[in-house]
């Protein structure tokens, strides 16, 4: 189904990412299951671990400050955006919240268009 070539791609990306979704979404093939027999193939003591508390991996504030900032001046889509920092559009949004509850924030509207360094001046 699947060839020698591709499963060790999608293996060393796993390795790389920590991330099944990841891997999933920048090969466009395979699933959970076939990535993890192809691990345990690999590696007979691979064990994955689950862990829904907290994301596999962490973001600096600035690295957040920064993906929102894409957000804001971007030209693609937000799903783009994610792409990039290795994230889904949801966390970019809840980083916003986050990051920036306290501030009044207009700069996502259509209405009114900043500069990166704009941004970066008002939000860094």
């Amino acid at each position: 189904m699947f060839s020698y070539e591709q499963r060790i791609k999608a293996v060393k990306l796993y390795l790389k990412y920590k991330s099944w979704a990841a891997v999933i979404h920048e090969l466009g093939y395979t699933n959970r299951d076939y990535l993890k027999r192809w691990l345990i193939e690999r590696d007979p003591q691979f064990k994955y671990t689950c862990r829904k508390s907290s994301s596999l991996v962490q973001f600096t504030e600035e690295d957040k400050k920064q993906a929102f900032i894409d957000l804001c001046i971007r030209n693609t889509s937000a799903s783009y955006v994610a792409e990039q920092y290795h994230t889904s559009r949801t966390s970019l949004y809840n980083w916003k919240n986050e990051l920036f509850e306290d501030k009044e924030l207009k700069i996502m509207s259509k209405k009114k268009s900043k500069s990166k360094d704009e941004l970066q001046d008002e939000w860094c």
